[in-house]
């Protein structure tokens, strides 16, 4: 309808009529530009919003994972101090022995957690939404990934090299088949002397031991790491 007025106008001469009905056709143009961008910018900040809440869950799953090993390591941990010690003064009650059967039972549970990171993936290939985030935030989510991805490299290695001479490889251990509760368990397949007098043994022990602490030791640095970056993208979504 504009376009049909505005040749009529050129026809006529009329260049104040042309020139309001062109600005009109260039305002319209440019509302519909800017409308579109818009909504385009509406749709990704919801996006972000979005990526970001996931990121949350995620960075919040992570750290029950960390913690959750934090707490089967320390389920046993008053038992290693009791093995640890038998092995010093190579002499030990019943409960002495107990408590090192414990302790050798549980250097055979599963201590490789596995970390979640696919919101980072969705985040950091996606330039429309990182162009939304602070550079501060940006800096700060980099940091962490890089720390994530160590953190489970390094899990993965060091239990794998606690594998490598694990104390499961001594021939003083064996199996109980009528552990506690009808349940078969590693324990000392022989008497505390024989096994103080076994320097692999004893080696095997505090190494395999040793590696246990120190899974633990980095599960809590990175629950501390995890939670201070979760503060960050509560903030960054907040801030939106």
């Amino acid at each position: 309808m504009i376009m049909r007025r505005l040749s009529t106008s050129i026809r006529k001469q009329d260049w104040f009529t042309v020139l309001i009905e062109m600005l009109i056709v260039v305002l319209g143009v440019y509302l519909g530009i800017q409308l579109g961008n818009w909504n385009e910018a509406n749709r990704n900040n919801a996006r972000l919003i979005g990526a970001l809440e996931r990121l949350e869950g995620e960075v919040r799953t992570n750290i029950d994972i960390a913690n959750d090993l934090v707490a089967i390591i320390e389920e046993e941990q008053d038992e290693r101090v009791v093995a640890l010690e038998v092995l010093r003064s190579c002499t030990a009650d019943e409960a002495q022995m107990d408590a090192l059967n414990v302790a050798i039972a549980s250097t055979i549970r599963d201590y490789a957690p596995s970390f979640i990171d696919n919101s980072f993936s969705e985040l950091l290939g996606r330039d429309e939404l990182l162009d939304l985030l602070s550079s501060e935030f940006r800096q700060v989510m980099g940091g962490y990934r890089g720390r994530l991805t160590e953190d489970q490299d390094q899990f993965n290695t060091n239990f794998n090299l606690m594998w490598m001479d694990h104390l499961i490889r001594s021939p003083l251990v064996g199996v109980d088949f009528e552990g506690e509760g009808g349940s078969a368990r590693i324990v000392l397949a022989t008497d505390i002397e024989e096994a103080c007098a076994d320097p692999r043994f004893q080696v095997q022990l505090l190494t395999t031991v040793s590696f246990i602490m120190g899974l633990r030791l980095r599960a809590e640095r990175f629950v501390e790491e995890s939670e201070a970056f979760l503060a960050s993208v509560e903030s960054e979504r907040d801030a939106l």
